[in-house]
Order: structure tokens, then sequence, then C-alpha cells
């Protein structure tokens, strides 16, 4: 089960990851703040758009989950703006192969 967000706390959550991109150092745990940062900025944005205040309430986030293009496809962006397939593949396989519904990472140690 995920834990739901309001759409403040989505937007608090996307802008503060967002911060990351003003660091000049790139490392791993640098990268997943900012994919979390776009994550938490297209939910924010559906639900904005469908005017839903909790992120469980949202059957798209449920549906979605991580998957970036999904979301990117539903909120109709430009196709430029996908990411690389094999990434999405990545992570899906992690959270599969582990039994798992979501995949988690600690951004204190980054991805290897």
């Amino acid at each position: 089960m995920a834990i739901p967000f309001t759409d403040r706390e989505m937007e608090r959550a996307w802008r503060d990851n967002l911060l990351a991109s003003y660091n000049t150092q790139r490392t791993n745990a640098h990268r997943l703040l900012l994919f979390y940062a776009v994550e938490c900025g297209l939910k924010f944005f559906l639900m904005r758009r469908r005017k839903i205040k909790r992120s469980d309430l949202c059957a798209e986030i449920a549906e979605y989950q991580h998957d970036i293009n999904m979301l990117l496809r539903y909120l109709s962006s430009n196709t430029n703006l996908r990411l690389p397939e094999q990434i999405g593949n990545y992570i899906h396989k992690l959270g599969k192969a582990a039994g798992a519904d979501y995949v988690l990472i600690d951004l204190g140690s980054g991805l290897n």
C-alpha cells in the first residue's frame, strides 16, 4: 500500500528535490533526487489537473506508480521528454524480482 500525500506535500517534495539540480557534484544520490523531483512534479501536476487533493485518491498514480513515461503520456507531454525504455524496465524488473510493489532506494548510498 502506498503512503498518501497531499497535493501540497507532493508540490513541496518536487520543489525541494529540484534544488538538487543546483548541486555541481553529480553523484548517484544526486541523480536519484532529480529523478524523484521529476516524479513528484508530474504527480503534482496530475493531481492539480484532476483536482484531487490526495495521491491515494488518484487512480492514475496508483496505476502508473513510478513510470515516468506513463505519467508524461497521461499529461500529454511532448514525445521528446521520454526516458529511455531500459531505465523504466530496469526499475520494474528490480521490483518484480524482489516481489515488491515499490522500489525504495537509500539516497545516502545511491545506485551502483
